[in-house]
């Protein structure tokens, strides 16, 4: 079995298995601490943005991270806290996905893969299509004096739709979901297929609120407003099914996207956008091409470090930036560093035995940008990598 997904909250990792088990790690020790099995398996992991300072919980919860977990056997996502002193965990909450809609087959109905992202504040006010259950939530949330810290918490759902969640950080048990599930519409937007992975960024300015990109199986790319619950574009044409994607923090308008044909596919948002809403048939230009029939299956920029120690020389003799740099796992167990700026890669020395499942750049409590991947049961803390060179002199080097 394999482990499935990961995400970071300082040196902490949480890792999720195909089994339900669930566990915490510290990237700079080692230590490991198990969180009580679920009972299927974990598909997706988020911790929640840092906590807003003044909240109503704000002394009892400085030292408390919320994690986020979905399995679709369950079919729901489970909060959690984590206690970053004593290094505990206790159930916070459990967020059931709505009743399948009638009109899927019986093969969609099975096909559900539950992705989970965090999407910072929630815009109390924000405009929206949904039900009149959820706009009166959201006259009472006006209503109420007390300070809270409410976050979207956005999850794909059953046949190709997205919820919008909004949940109060600061809540009781059994308190969290101040508002019943919003699904992102027009209904006729939605993805025809099951949503496989999803990605949220901050608009450029950071003015226009956050904005979520999904991928899915019908092989197409949506970006949705998350403050207005409604798409803004797609596109299609991305030569495969997308296992992953991810927005890079130094240049927002850019996402990558892992293929299944091998291939890493860089979009402009901010391009597409510019043409209207509606769909286009442009899946981008391809980044990186692996082997023939070797799936990448993971991809995840590096994240923004002023201390820019990773950084290389570029042809031109220039000092260029490390945080333009992406690791990509793929299905034979490389990883493999590209550089989104310039097209050039570096593959790593050391492979996982089997696929590798996930890969995260973590921010050590000392301050230090480390790589993990995760592949075949096993985790990595790579200590040294070849960073990216001219492809006509291949890559090659590193350590796990």
């Amino acid at each position: 079995a394999d482990a499935d997904a990961a995400a970071d909250s300082g040196g902490a990792l949480a890792i999720g298995h195909q089994s339900g088990a669930l566990a915490v790690a510290d990237v700079d020790d080692g230590s490991v601490r198990k969180l009580p099995a679920r009972a299927a398996e974990v598909q997706s992991l988020a911790w929640a943005p840092p906590r807003a300072s003044g909240g109503r919980g704000d002394e009892k919860s400085k030292d408390t991270a919320v994690l986020a977990v979905g399995g679709r056997g369950e079919r729901a996502v489970t909060l959690w806290s984590w206690d970053t002193k004593r290094a505990r965990a206790s159930l916070r909450g459990t967020l059931p996905l709505p009743k399948c809609p009638s009109h899927l087959s019986e093969a969609q109905r099975g096909r559900l893969w539950l992705c989970v992202a965090w999407a910072g504040r929630a815009t109390i006010d924000a405009p929206s299509s949904s039900s009149s259950e959820a706009a009166a939530a959201r006259a009472n949330a006006n209503a109420n004096e007390k300070k809270s810290d409410e976050r979207w918490l956005l999850t794909s759902s059953h046949g190709g739709d997205v919820l919008r969640w909004r949940i109060d950080l600061d809540a009781d048990e059994g308190r969290l979901c101040v508002a019943p599930p919003e699904t992102f519409g027009p209904p006729e937007s939605a993805h025809a297929r099951t949503v496989f992975s999803l990605a949220v960024r901050e608009s450029a300015g950071g003015g226009g609120g956050a904005i979520a990109t999904t991928t899915s199986l019908d092989k197409s790319i949506s970006s949705w407003s998350v403050d207005a619950a409604t798409r803004a574009w797609s596109a299609c044409g991305l030569g495969g099914f997308a296992y992953d994607m991810d927005v890079n923090p130094e240049r927002a308008s850019q996402v990558a996207i892992a293929c299944g044909d091998g291939t890493v596919r860089c979009l402009d948002v901010e391009d597409h956008a510019s043409r209207g809403r509606g769909v286009v048939g442009d899946g981008g230009a391809v980044l990186f091409r692996g082997l023939p029939r070797t799936k990448a299956t993971c991809v995840r920029f590096r994240p923004i470090d002023d201390d820019d120690g990773f950084g290389f020389d570029d042809a031109s003799g220039s000092r260029a930036s490390a945080n333009s740099i992406a690791a990509v796992g793929l299905e034979d167990g490389r990883i493999v560093l590209v550089d989104a700026m310039s097209g050039r890669y570096a593959i790593q020395r050391d492979c996982h035995a089997g696929a590798v499942s996930d890969v995260r750049w973590i921010t050590s409590p000392r301050g230090d940008v480390v790589l993990v991947s995760l592949g075949n049961g096993s985790v990595w803390r790579w200590t040294s990598l070849a960073v990216p060179e001219d492809r006509r002199r291949g890559g090659g080097g590193g350590g796990g």
